[in-house]
């Protein structure tokens, strides 16, 4: 499963916005459970993604990507799911600037949001309303953990703008590919509210054609 879904960001990458980019799934001992970690142009000492380069129009900055997931299993041992995820756009390989980060951790312990994006940047009106926190130093709300972005909507976001030069064909498959991780969250959702698939089936099941019996 960690293999195909990296099949699957990288050939998304690769055919929209990136160049040089290899996503793979790793998998790794963390706390004496076996997690596997999906990231772009991974390194295995220490264990690591790395950036690659976007395509950005001639005569505008370079821009890199950096794209990782670390995945365990569920409760009942059947499916992965994303423990972390980081996904941020940086000035050159290394730099610690850029434009945005996003960031997702399951049970974040810190009391900020589980899922959150944070943009490196500066504003008078914030550094009034917040003395000494920085607009980088701020985490927005996204979602949550069924209704978080995904790479497909940082992507689109990075055509759409005209920060990054696209591949034609881009928009059917970020679709397609938005379209999964939207039905797999949906799937999870459905499975840990039981009670709400049941009274949805039972209101809205024979306009459905669900046949329906008690």
């Amino acid at each position: 499963m960690a293999t195909e879904f990296a099949v699957e960001m990288d050939t998304m990458l690769s055919q929209t916005v990136a160049r040089h980019v290899q996503v793979r799934a790793l998998a790794m001992q963390h706390r004496q459970e076996r997690t596997f970690l999906v990231a772009s142009n991974v390194q295995k000492n220490p264990m690591k993604s790395q950036r690659f380069e976007l395509d950005t129009p001639p005569g505008r900055p370079n821009l890199w990507m950096e794209v990782s997931f670390q995945l365990r299993f569920d409760e009942e041992r059947e499916y992965l799911a994303v423990q972390q995820s980081f996904v941020g756009i940086f000035k050159d390989k290394e730099s610690k600037e850029g434009l945005f980060h996003y960031d997702y951790e399951r049970r974040k312990g810190d009391g900020y949001p589980d899922a959150h994006l944070q943009v490196y940047g500066s504003s008078t009106t914030w550094e009034e309303v917040l003395p000494g926190r920085p607009l980088p130093k701020l985490h927005f709300p996204m979602g949550g953990t069924r209704f978080r972005p995904c790479v497909e909507d940082i992507v689109e976001f990075l055509i759409v703008e005209g920060i990054v030069n696209p591949r034609p064909g881009w928009k059917e498959l970020l679709n397609t590919s938005r379209d999964k991780f939207q039905a797999n969250q949906l799937k999870a959702a459905m499975r840990r509210n039981p009670q709400l698939v049941e009274d949805f089936v039972r209101r809205h099941g024979e306009s459905l054609g669900i046949k329906v019996t008690y």
